[in-house]
């Protein structure tokens, strides 16, 4: 019997493509392995093989991508399969699509919506995306994965990464007064230009013209702190002497310490690693995402997202996995879940969960409204629908006035929309003072199991008012605040009073040394809402318990805590510095008790 080389699910036996005899395999394919066990599967399977994807090849498969999750669209129960091997996307040939993102990008920042997409599942309904062992390699600016209006989609088994990251890195090695000599990471790429300057280069992409976050990794201390660096290097005379070693010719008084790394990236957030909107029962199984242009995961107005055995963290020696946020999920419901998953490299938070406030910007009648988004890198998408519960929030207080169900919206431009309620407004409703959150798209949220590092800002935001349950984690050496309960009316806009957290077994390590220690949310755990109107007898976040955990202190205080109560912290162990501090800012029902460390600092404001 002749061997011959298959092209379908047929060649996903023993992970990897194999030759077999034709006579050993049905014509409806039937049979793919995880972790050495065949599994039945009696559904049609779509092999990006089939559309002329062919790994390892270093072809363009973007088109061979984009014709194989459309036809799994159109094949509901499919199975999207990516046997193993590497697969090469570049932007000129995906699947394109307009998407208004929360936290983003403003109108002028970068007005063009468009995301260049690796996979795209629209309208899909009951997807297994299977990638056991298939590495995503993307080329350019693009998000690897969008799920649009999609019901029951899992995606397990895929790698993804970027053959030259938007981000850029290098080493400090050598310091003399006068000269700077930096090494290059090899995936960090550039030229030296016409007048001496350095620009460092990305596939379609480099740094003259874009603003650059900046941020310097201290290996001694595992440290990810702010860096003014970039701001005197990309000013100053170069000269290369090898490939990936230069030098710079630097100012008296600039003195970078040796072994020392920067991390550069651009700070629009055109992209991201993967958009999950207007979709349910999504969930991510063993994937891991090296790098992540703009924000991370973002779900946005989706519901019951869970993902398990995440890895998010650089490849290749790298410091950097994500530009921003690794995951986002605004305006979600059901429940959010990530566990056993590792989080390591990222120049903004691990894990924020929030809804969105809205402005009143003009009182029509007693049941019509105008409402408008005020951030401006939030904006464009449906934060209403047609029976969606709402309240009405007093800015001053981050109080709910009252409730109300939406009859209609209209969408006026992409900022504004006017919102037809089933009854009347408050009579105090003052214009351009109160705003509109939505508390039907508000999750349940378990993190459990996980690990955070090399993240210079925090670790979880949440603010929601449903069950938040957030247990045995490790949070190591993260910048700012490893647990941050926030609310916001007045800059951030992102909503949502919190009522029942449990923080639960965790393990602090040296967290909070980006903040200074009178910083209001500059604590281990903080929380911070906006008001300024607070009492005691009303509090913004209510039933805080932080029990069972360990912090291994630097010296900042462990607890800072605004307008919120009851709160418990009991059972807890405190090491590293003396007497640790706790501050308590109309507080109520606070309850600091059986703790394992040296009598607390208490403070009440």
């Amino acid at each position: 019997m002749k061997k011959i080389r298959l092209s379908s699910i047929r060649d996903f036996v023993a992970g990897g493509i194999v030759a077999v005899y034709t006579a050993a395999i049905p014509s409806s394919a039937a049979a793919v392995t995880t972790a050495g066990n065949v599994m039945s599967l009696e559904r049609d399977t779509v092999s990006v093989l089939d559309f002329g994807a062919w790994p390892d090849s270093h072809r363009d498969a973007s088109a061979a991508f984009k014709r194989a999750a459309e036809e799994c669209c159109r094949k509901p129960g499919s199975v999207l399969l990516i046997p193993p091997g590497r697969y090469d996307l570049w932007r000129e040939n995906c699947a394109k699509g307009d998407y208004f993102v929360s936290n983003t990008t403003d109108e002028n920042e970068w007005p063009d919506k468009t995301k260049y997409v690796g996979i795209l599942l629209k309208n899909a309904k009951d997807v297994e995306v299977v990638g056991k062992g298939a590495t995503l390699m993307m080329h350019g600016r693009m998000t690897p994965m969008v799920i649009d209006n999609c019901e029951g989609v899992v995606v397990s088994g895929l790698t993804v990464d970027f053959e030259r990251p938007g981000g850029f890195e290098f080493t400090y090695e050598d310091v003399v007064d006068g000269y700077t000599t930096v090494r290059l990471h090899p995936d960090t790429h550039y030229d030296i230009l016409p007048n001496g300057r350095i620009a460092f280069v990305a596939e379609g992409f480099s740094t003259v013209g874009f603003p650059m976050q900046c941020i310097l990794y201290d290996p001694e201390t595992k440290y990810y702190t702010y860096s003014g660096d970039w701001n005197v290097l990309r000013d100053c005379p170069v000269e290369e002497l090898s490939h990936g070693l230069l030098r710079f010719r630097t100012p008296a008084g600039f003195n970078p310490r040796k072994g020392t790394s920067i991390n550069l990236r651009d700070v629009i957030r055109d992209e991201l690693g993967t958009f999950i909107t207007d979709s349910r029962e999504v969930s991510f199984k063993g994937v891991t995402m090296h790098y992540m242009h703009g924000m991370g995961f973002v779900g946005q107005y989706s519901r019951d997202l869970a993902f398990d055995s995440i890895r998010c963290e650089p490849s290749r020696g790298r410091l950097l996995a994500a530009a921003n946020d690794f995951m986002q999920f605004s305006g979600c419901g059901g429940k959010v879940s990530v566990n056993g998953s590792r989080f390591v490299g990222a120049q903004d938070d691990g894990i924020n969960i929030h809804g969105t406030n809205l402005r009143i910007v003009k009182r029509h009648s007693d049941k019509k409204a105008r409402l408008r988004f005020m951030h401006h890198q939030s904006y464009g998408f449906n934060a209403f629908r047609k029976g969606d519960s709402v309240a009405i929030v007093e800015p001053q207080s981050m109080l709910r006035m009252d409730t109300a169900k939406v009859v209609s919206v209209k969408r006026i431009d992409d900022r504004e929309m006017e919102l037809v309620f089933d009854r009347p407004l408050p009579r105090n409703v003052v214009e351009e003072e109160l705003c509109v959150e939505n508390i039907t798209w508000t999750p349940e949220v378990s993190i459990t199991g996980n690990y955070f590092s090399r993240i210079d800002t925090r670790g979880i935001l949440v603010t929601t008012p449903r069950k938040v349950v957030i247990q045995d984690n490790i949070f190591d050496k993260l910048g700012m605040s490893a647990i941050l309960i926030e609310g916001d009316s007045r800059y951030w806009f992102e909503s949502g009073p919190c009522q029942d957290v449990s923080i639960l077994d965790n393990t602090f390590i040296e967290c909070g040394y980006n903040n200074t220690s009178d910083n209001p949310s500059g604590a281990v755990i903080g929380i911070n809402p906006s008001n300024s109107k607070i009492d005691p007898a009303f509090p913004v976040h209510r039933n805080i318990r932080i029990i069972g955990n360990t912090f291994r202190m630097i010296e900042r205080p462990v607890m800072r805590a605004k307008s919120a109560g009851p709160i418990v912290f009991r059972g807890n162990i405190v090491t590293g510095i003396g007497r640790p501090e706790i501050f308590l800012n109309g507080c109520s029902s606070v309850d600091i008790s059986d703790n394992n460390m040296p009598e607390p600092v208490i403070t009440e404001m």
